[in-house]
């Protein structure tokens, strides 16, 4: 099993200039894949976002005004959120969002009338509640949480969709769940196969960037304010580019 201490700390050497972290990033980004499938999000955002930074503080503003005014997420949110997560992978781009649209201006019928069931059970159910605590056993049940849906909610159907699933969930909270991906878990030193689809993996990384977090606050504190980004945003993109490097 993963435990805190299995991680390694990859930041103490690190620049922590926030324009630095920012062109990084986005050096590592595919922009020519982020843009090559912008028409999926024609019906969502006007005018298209131009970068995936972009994209996630739309989304981010948009969840955070559905959600938090105690309104229900729309389709088009989510299908935002699930482009953010898998525009780098062009053919699992296509099977999720592609049978989502019956057409450029439709959603195929059967498709929606899932994916909003479930975005409102979701809540109706308090499966989402408004406010939940900083625990990593907190994040933890709400991920297995989705094993036990009544109905497919496309992306996160399978247990081993815990990127999907964290992704969405960070959407939602933040300042609480953050992102999980193979580049986070290369810089923290983690190397052993689908370690990104494992539970125990998860756990052990939650703790981790949650002491992470604390111990750099200082400096996660500047970029958080430069770059109008959350606390735990700012360390996964030191830590994604510290996993490209």
């Amino acid at each position: 099993m993963c435990k805190e201490n299995d991680f390694i700390n990859p930041l103490g050497q690190f620049n922590w200039n926030a324009n630095i972290i920012a062109n990084d990033y986005d050096t590592h980004a595919d922009i020519k894949r982020f843009k090559s499938n912008l028409h999926y999000l024609d019906e969502i955002f006007d005018p298209l976002p131009e970068t995936d930074r972009q994209l996630y503080s739309l989304l981010i503003d948009r969840v955070q005004n559905e959600f938090h005014n105690e309104s229900l997420m729309e389709l088009e949110t989510y299908a935002g959120i699930v482009y953010w997560k898998l525009y780098s992978q062009p053919m699992a781009l296509r099977r999720l969002i592609g049978p989502m649209l019956q057409s450029s201006e439709a959603w195929a019928p059967e498709v929606e009338g899932d994916i909003r069931t479930m975005l409102i059970y979701l809540q109706l159910e308090n499966i989402l509640p408004f406010e939940i605590s900083k625990k990593a056993q907190t994040v933890i049940d709400l991920v297995t949480s989705f094993n036990y849906l009544p109905c497919t909610l496309r992306g996160m159907t399978s247990p081993a969709a815990l990127p999907m699933r964290m992704t969405f969930l960070h959407f939602v909270y933040p300042d609480i769940v953050p992102l999980f991906d193979k580049m986070v878990l290369r810089a923290l030193g983690v190397s052993r196969k689908n370690a990104s689809n494992q539970i125990d993996c998860l756990y052990g990384c939650i703790d981790k960037l949650y002491s992470l977090e604390q111990q750099y606050l200082d400096e996660i504190v500047p970029i958080s304010n430069t770059l109008d980004i959350g606390y735990l945003r700012a360390l996964d993109m030191a830590l994604w580019v510290m996993g490209h490097n």
